[in-house]
């Protein structure tokens, strides 16, 4: 072997070349990769900080169904949902002006109108009129009323002198 060519195998120009790109390309890699964990955990928690805001909208309509149930006459609709439940409660303050429908019915068991009277009511809020069951509800809830004696359409302040909030469920999408 002549001296040219033995000086040209052990010649390393250029690795450092080769080592530079290798850096670079691993570099490039893991930065896209992160970036993509990061533009996705951006998108998750907008959709959460929506979701919780929708949650916390329901609930306050909820709120509201649940103190017209409280004061009002047992005697009217049984005691149990006004005519609140066909237009909606607007909640201006909500996600996008948004509007809840709070649906109420008698807990199975839930109405002894014998003296002080025990109302017992479950709610069902939902983002649409349609079909508003406990199955589809953002928020479902059981809340006892317990009215006074002189609880009557003359005496509203009488009625739901007491209330207990035996079941509060928010849904988990």
């Amino acid at each position: 072997m002549n001296e040219s060519t033995r000086s040209s195998l052990g010649d390393e120009s250029g690795a450092a070349l080769i080592l530079a790109l290798v850096f670079i390309i691993v570099t490039g890699v893991t930065v896209a990769a992160l970036l993509s964990f990061g533009g996705t955990s951006l998108v998750n928690s907008s959709n959460y900080l929506a979701l919780q805001s929708e949650v916390s909208a329901a609930n306050a309509a909820t709120n509201i169904a649940l103190e017209t149930v409280r004061y009002s006459d047992p005697t009217i609709n049984g005691g149990y949902c006004p005519p609140f439940t066909a237009s909606g409660i607007p909640l201006p303050d909500g996600p996008n002006n948004a509007t809840f429908w709070v649906t109420c019915s008698p807990h199975p068991g839930g109405l002894t109108q014998n003296g002080p009277g025990t109302r017992t009511v479950d709610f069902s809020t939902c983002g649409t009129a349609a079909s508003c069951t406990s199955a589809k509800a953002i928020v479902t809830a059981t809340v006892e009323f317990i009215d006074g004696t002189t609880c009557s359409a003359s005496a509203l302040a009488a009625c739901g002198q007491q209330q207990s909030i035996l079941n509060w469920v928010n849904a988990s999408t």
